[in-house]
């Protein structure tokens, strides 16, 4: 899974419109058919119209869905996220860690995250060398070895453990 993150804190509109154009561009480059936005709530869900524009943001909002440069980009609140893996790259907006992880069990061809409290994405971001968005840049500790990333892994998907923690035209695109 390639993973990236935002490593601004709460409202940032420049980090916000970045996150956005990154999904959209990562689902078109990779002739995905689905994307998915994920935020806290149904009441935050209105700040997309922020950086999605009033018309498009307000049809995401009402119908979930709106298709955007031949991919359907989906809203999820964190209750309401898909019950199996998602197909499709997934932006995790005005996130802490636990939201990030519940999406990764998703399991994304690719994850980004924009944080909400600074500092919470930090070790995450260094246990899975993920990169900064806005600035490219990764700063990856020790990773496990593969053995014991895959042993987590399964059994963080199956329940058998609390996930741990090891170490639209806007954008160029018609709708």
């Amino acid at each position: 899974m390639d993973r990236f993150y935002t490593d601004t804190v709460g409202v940032n509109g420049r980090a916000e419109e970045e996150a956005v154009r990154w999904l959209l561009r990562y689902a078109v480059d990779r002739r995905a058919d689905r994307a998915a936005i994920v935020v806290p709530s149904v009441e935050s869900s209105s700040n997309l119209s922020r950086v999605l524009g009033n018309e498009d943001g307000a049809t995401l909002i009402s119908k979930r869905t709106i298709p955007v440069g031949g991919v359907l980009l989906e809203l999820f609140t964190q209750r309401t996220l898909p019950p199996a893996e998602y197909p499709g790259p997934v932006l995790v907006l005005w996130s802490g860690r636990n939201e990030v992880e519940k999406v990764e069990r998703l399991n994304p061809p690719a994850l980004c995250a924009v944080q909400w409290v600074e500092g919470e994405l930090d070790e995450w971001a260094r246990t899975w060398g993920a990169v900064e968005l806005l600035t490219g840049t990764s700063e990856q500790s020790e990773p496990a070895p593969p053995v014991v990333r895959g042993a987590v892994f399964a059994m963080s998907r199956s329940g058998g453990i609390a996930t741990p923690r090891i170490s639209p035209r806007q954008f160029g695109l018609s709708r």
